[in-house]
């Protein structure tokens, strides 16, 4: 009897992972491009916390030093399968806009399910260029309150949010934030 019950369990998951697999992508090309407008100029500007991170040598890295050109913050932990979901998307934006814009790839970095050397294997393993950060420290999750992963947020140059996303983004959102960002300069 507890072995039918297993068995129900364990394929009632699978059916859901395999659900959510395949209509994640159907119902986030239904989205908008950009569910959001840039704050008018001004009005609730709100200036982008700072906070320190460290890459990959174990310098420090704070979001202050970026300001000048538009940033996008991506949290993320490999665990996350959404997170895992839009890196692909992330990584040719970061290719094609990095000249632009400066990517900063935040690793939840909690020494247990996530650690610096667990993230950057997982990174490496799947030949990703975009430069990752680790919040050993919790300062960058303190910062911007953060609850849920994926979040990106999006920072002008002059160091103000235009906008925090929480949840996955397709490669035409993140497109359109960072069209924003960049006035729609060319790539």
């Amino acid at each position: 009897m507890k072995n039918k019950k297993i068995i129900f369990t364990a394929a009632a998951l699978i059916i859901i992972i395999f659900a959510a697999g395949v209509l994640y992508p159907k119902l986030a090309a239904k989205r908008p491009a950009v569910d959001a407008a840039p704050p008018a100029e001004g009005n609730n500007v709100e200036a982008a916390p700072d906070f320190e991170v460290f890459d990959a040598a174990g310098e420090a890295v704070k979001l202050s030093e970026k300001v000048g050109k538009p940033v996008v913050v991506n949290f993320w932990a490999t665990w996350c399968g959404y997170c895992v979901m839009e890196f692909p998307s992330f990584e040719k934006c970061a290719e094609e806009y990095g000249d632009k814009v400066e990517f900063m790839m935040v690793d939840l970095t909690d020494g247990r399910r996530d650690t610096v050397e667990s993230a950057t294997e997982f990174i490496e393993e799947n030949g990703y260029t975009f430069p990752i950060y680790f919040d050993t420290q919790f300062s960058a999750v303190e910062a911007y309150g953060v609850n849920g992963i994926p979040m990106t947020v999006f920072v002008k140059s002059d160091g103000s949010v235009l906008y925090e996303h929480v949840g996955a983004m397709d490669e035409e959102t993140l497109r359109g934030y960072i069209d924003i960002l960049t006035g729609g300069a060319e790539k």
